[in-house]
């Protein structure tokens, strides 16, 4: 599950929807085009280039925003709205969860590998796009959503123990032994059929 968590969070970084573009208007007269992933009270954050490289730009400066996406925009305001209203308990128990079952570290470890295996003139725009704790900011909302803080509380105990500890070191060899099964039974089958008149 933390893996797969993970996955879901890097498509999300790393391939933001083609096709979209939000502009910044600023009061220099210039005008950056990109995608808006997170918009403050006193700043806006968003996502410049073919290399999505985020780049934050304060009230001060702006002039307007002008969102390409409507629907987009009133997803994230209901996400804005959804973060401000999830007690800082909750919030607590959210993180404590992702740490607890593996998530974070996982991500760490695969953006550090990530980085390292980037060109060297490009990796700190790889390190500024891979960010852990901004990750971890966007997911809070999601299990907000899904898990009430006794879930939460349910979960962390779970993944402590000793059965939560099993399972967390077994999915990945139960991810590898599946994909070992199901790439000979998809062989054995495109052979069997092969053989057939």
């Amino acid at each position: 599950m933390p893996r797969l968590i993970f996955l879901i969070a890097c498509v999300l970084i790393l391939f933001p929807a083609t096709g979209m573009a939000d502009v910044i208007y600023l009061k220099n007269g210039k005008a950056v085009q990109g995608v808006i992933y997170q918009e403050g009270k006193y700043s806006v954050k968003m996502r410049v280039g073919k290399k999505g490289i985020p780049k934050t730009f304060y009230r001060k400066e702006i002039d307007r925003v002008v969102r390409e996406d409507k629907e987009k925009a009133a997803e994230e305001a209901l996400l804005k709205k959804a973060m401000e209203t999830i007690s800082d308990s909750k919030r607590e128990l959210i993180e404590r969860l992702l740490d607890a079952n593996g998530a974070r570290e996982s991500m760490q470890n695969v953006f550090t590998q990530i980085i390292q295996r980037a060109p060297e003139e490009g990796r700190d725009d790889v390190r500024a796009l891979l960010r852990v704790d901004e990750v971890i900011e966007e997911l809070i909302p999601v299990y907000a959503k899904y898990f009430t803080e006794t879930d939460l509380r349910e979960l962390i105990a779970f993944y402590k123990s000793p059965t939560g500890r099993k399972h967390l070191d077994s999915v990945p060899k139960i991810i590898e032994d599946t994909m070992k099964v199901t790439t000979k039974y998809f062989k054995d089958k495109v052979a069997s059929l092969d053989k057939a008149p």
